[in-house]
């Protein structure tokens, strides 16, 4: 497509403001991706992440039936990130030099693409930070598929929903979000069968009679889902719960703290009377 022909170039002309890409994305050039992982684990490696990646349900979405995909909770690939209609729209998506020569053609006047370093700590260690810290964990297991609303410890307990990534950036993740909590963790975009996570989370809230629900998430999009997958929960319990979500930021700050109001319970149908008459 020409840059006079493109729609999305028609559509910029026509506006008095400029175009901000604000979460561009670049896809990794799989062959040399590959032989990363070649040389990282071995050639044999590369076979399992295949099998791996392949085994989500998201990726097997376009096999999936309708019912299968509901059953999975299953959502479709971005299949608009490697364009495949001619080979410079493919490139384009993984050469960011390329994309720069293209701005006017895909109608942009600006693109952020973040390469995320953290090499250099975003929070210098201060010199009291040294001593081992303890570990607030108090249960096994912790990953959502295999927890047991019935376990004691989450009996009238005060439950942390937590994104897996959460843990991974907040510096103080055992002070500062799980101390004195039962722990969930679990992945919205990776996570098969979600639709037992909304059983169970339900099943916390009212066979457990949990306190509240607080629930960890990134500031990715992709986090999203898991405050859904806690707002159907709770919509689907027979009681009401607090219910609290928590942004973290990728370098472990916390962006936003919501206390969400408490979802009303969903009401069985009725049964209708039969007629006396």
């Amino acid at each position: 497509m020409s840059a006079n022909g493109s729609k999305s170039a028609k559509v910029r002309a026509k506006l008095n403001h400029p175009i901000i890409d604000t979460d561009g994305h670049t896809v990794e050039f799989t062959p040399v991706f590959f032989d990363y992982i070649k040389e990282a684990g071995g050639a044999a490696m590369i076979e399992r992440y295949k099998r791996a990646v392949g085994s989500r349900a998201n990726n097997r979405w376009a096999e999936l039936s309708e019912e299968e995909r509901r059953y999975t909770r299953a959502t479709c690939p971005p299949w608009w990130a490697r364009p495949a209609k001619n080979t410079t729209d493919r490139a384009t998506a993984s050469l960011p030099h390329l994309l720069y020569q293209r701005m006017d053609e895909l109608g942009l006047d600006f693109a952020v693409l973040r390469t995320l370093d953290f090499r250099a700590p975003a929070h210098p260690a201060r010199a009291d930070d040294t001593a081992a810290q303890p570990s607030a964990l108090r249960q096994w297991p912790v990953q959502l598929h295999l927890l047991s609303p019935a376990a004691p410890y989450f009996r009238d307990a005060d439950v942390l929903l937590a994104a897996d990534c959460v843990a991974f950036a907040a510096g103080d993740f055992h002070r500062d979000f799980l101390a004195g909590r039962a722990l969930a963790i679990a992945c919205p975009k990776l996570d098969s069968q979600q639709d037992a996570y909304v059983a169970k989370l339900a099943a916390l809230i009212d066979g457990a009679a949990i306190r509240s629900l607080t629930v960890a998430i990134m500031e990715v999009p992709c986090c999203g889902g898991l405050v859904r997958l806690a707002q159907a929960a709770a919509a689907r319990a027979g009681r009401p719960v607090p219910l609290r979500v928590v942004v973290v930021g990728v370098q472990g700050q916390v962006l936003a703290e919501q206390e969400l109001a408490p979802a009303r319970p969903i009401a069985p149908p009725r049964a209708s009377l039969p007629s006396l008459g």
